[in-house]
């Protein structure tokens, strides 16, 4: 992935400024539940892996159109933006315009710590921090 420090707008890259997390664990459970709809790879109970236990399959098929686009997706329902290239490497909720707006540090890791709750995920507190930069899949 291509991370760059500082906010830099060109055809293949999304700058981000997020409270959320980098931890690659937590980053791939949310995004194989909240990430975009995506087709089932085989028929047997759902896992949070890559690929199936008993068959070997993928447990998801992406279609084209269904990864990050340039370097960020958000889903709607839960709030939550995830940022990197071809896969994501930060995921969280952006902050910017809720830091305009007067919200408080606390708050957004409250939004973030409950949105992964929704999702059945459990975050600790060492887990999450401010990420920015810039992510593109260029």
């Amino acid at each position: 992935m291509k991370t760059r420090l500082g906010f830099v707008s060109n055809s293949s890259s999304s700058s981000f400024f997020i409270v959320g997390t980098g931890n690659q664990d937590i980053v791939q459970v949310l995004w194989n539940r909240a990430g975009p709809a995506r087709k089932r790879g085989c028929d047997h109970p759902e896992v949070d892996t890559k690929y199936c236990g008993q068959c070997g399959e993928p447990m998801w098929i992406e279609d084209e159109g269904n990864g990050l686009c340039q370097g960020g997706f958000t889903d709607d329902k839960s709030g939550l933006s995830f940022y990197g290239s071809d896969e994501p490497n930060y995921v969280g909720i952006d902050a910017a315009q809720l830091f305009k707006n007067g919200s408080s540090y606390d708050h957004i890791i409250s939004l973030f710590v409950n949105a992964c709750k929704k999702a059945k995920v459990d975050v600790k507190e060492r887990d999450i921090d401010i990420h920015y930069g810039e992510a593109g899949n260029g």
